[in-house]
């Protein structure tokens, strides 16, 4: 055959797409720094340093810095399974799309539902917790100013619609904004732990003392560490919109952990300097312990309001995405689907909406004051992200096992996480049982009906078990570069 006749034969169909299924939305728009941005934006290391970080030594004593190392190694173990995961493809459902890749669509679309359920009580939490804080630096800048539920209201309100204008900008502009509000939220940190060193004195070797340590408050203060961290995975939803998915997203994963680490235990070792009978930390006061009026302290007050703010904006944009590809794949329905000029799911976005005003909702209709019932809502949601964490940690082993590049460190990586995530979710449940809270069964049930209900509508698509949930993107035909063709004679696979 001539070489004329062999450019003339058809070449093997590769069966590429025309159109990625993801089609539309916003590529190669952030890089590593803003997706690292987004995972420290979760985490909002500023206000858990300056909350449990520095509360965490009084409530746990001796060996507190045990409980910091377990709670973030655990976390780390989580961090890096999904690493696993994010860079081997590129999606947007974050857990939902682990879980489909080991196990398939069942418990894929239970856990999608239990995102819904845990993503939406964390945003609920920022909105609330973002305009409890607004409000209180206008107390502690502006005492005199009227305030009330009516001026909470307002803020709340203002906060919401803030994180729309934010969201409908485009991803680019949105992990600009976060990036600016974490770096400003660190420097604040750093001028509040070094105020504290100034005023009560540098830590010494004897705080790490274990002396009448107990084991029990050390596992329930790594639980409680843990709690701190959730949704921190959230960054992989930003997936399709980052320019080196397959390194960027891991990247951000681990190292936004490191900060958060480093700046709690730093603010542990600040904390074991206070003497016993110095103010509250609750009262928020570092600047001017026991004042009622203090502008330096109302402006750290608006950063951290700020900080969660961010922290409501970034997981409501992974939920969005998460219901955008959910809609792409057939399981949701179409119009969730849909991308605006600036290549954002923004029909998703205000889908989620109603879920971020359940907090002030549930409040009103339990009659709880809506700073508790927030951070209720959390805790309980809490349980369920960890069962989606236990989840996607056991999907790891036999999702490698299908690829053929099983090996045991991240097998065995993953199966201490989906060990420990259970551990901590068993031992959150208990813990609001104990206290008379049903919350956290409740939306476990909500999380598993919103998984049946989206079984139900794909059945019709042949059989749920040949339905390919958990779709990642793929080169399309006009990304592909085919060789020439081998010599005659030679062998070539396609």
């Amino acid at each position: 055959m001539s070489s004329r006749d062999r450019a003339a034969r058809p070449r093997p169909s590769l069966r590429f797409r025309d159109r990625s299924v993801f089609d539309g939305v916003a590529r190669r728009e952030v890089g590593s720094a803003d997706v690292l941005a987004h995972s420290v934006a979760v985490l909002v290391p500023s206000l858990t340093a300056l909350g449990t970080g520095l509360a965490l030594p009084g409530m746990v004593g001796p060996g507190f810095w045990i409980s910091t190392l377990l709670g973030f190694g655990l976390v780390w173990l989580l961090g890096s399974t999904f690493g696993e995961f994010a860079s081997r493809f590129t999606s947007a459902g974050t857990l939902y799309t682990f879980v489909a890749k080991g196990f398939g669509p069942l418990p894929a679309l239970v856990v999608g539902g239990a995102l819904m359920i845990g993503y939406g009580a964390i945003i609920g939490f920022g909105l609330t917790d973002a305009s409890g804080r607004f409000d209180a630096a206008i107390d502690a800048g502006l005492p005199d100013t009227p305030g009330g539920g009516l001026r909470v209201a307002t803020v709340f309100v203002a906060c919401v619609l803030a994180c729309l204008f934010a969201m409908r900008r485009g991803i680019q502009w949105t992990s600009r904004v976060v990036m600016a509000v974490e770096a400003v939220s660190l420097v604040v940190l750093a001028i509040v732990l070094w105020t504290w060193t100034t005023r009560y004195g540098l830590p010494s070797w004897t705080a790490l003392s274990l002396d009448g340590a107990s084991p029990t408050r050390i596992l329930l203060g790594a639980a409680g560490v843990v709690t701190l961290t959730l949704a921190f995975e959230s960054s992989a939803s930003l997936a399709l919109e980052t320019k080196r998915p397959l390194h960027d997203v891991p990247w951000a994963l681990r190292n936004s952990l490191l900060v958060a680490a480093g700046l709690f235990v730093l603010a542990n070792l600040v904390a074991t300097t206070r003497p016993a009978d110095a103010p509250s930390i609750w009262s928020w006061r570092w600047f001017a312990p026991g004042q009622a009026t203090s502008v330096a302290d109302a402006l750290v007050l608006l950063v951290l309001a700020t900080s969660l703010l961010a922290l409501a904006m970034c997981v409501w944009s992974a939920l969005a995405r998460l219901l955008f590809s959910l809609a792409r794949e057939g399981v949701l329905p179409s119009w969730l689907g849909r991308v605006d000029g600036h290549g954002v799911p923004f029909a998703a976005v205000l889908a989620v909406t109603p879920l971020a005003l359940a907090v002030p909702v549930g409040a009103m209709v339990t009659g709880t004051d809506i700073g508790a019932f927030a951070w209720q809502l959390k805790q309980s949601g809490g349980v369920v992200i960890c069962v989606a964490y236990a989840a996607a940690a056991f999907a790891l082993p036999r999702f490698l096992w299908l690829i053929d590049e099983i090996s045991w460190k991240p097998a065995l990586c993953a199966g201490a996480a989906g060990v420990g995530a259970v551990a901590v979710a068993v031992t959150q449940l208990v813990a609001e049982l104990r206290d008379g809270t049903w919350l956290a069964l409740g939306l476990l049930a909500a999380a598993a009906g919103i998984g049946q209900l989206m079984q139900r509508r794909v059945r019709s698509a042949a059989s749920l078990d040949e339905l390919y949930v958990g779709m990642h993107d793929a080169a399309v035909a006009s990304q592909v570069v085919l060789g020439p063709e081998p010599p005659h004679g030679a062998h070539a696979d396609v």
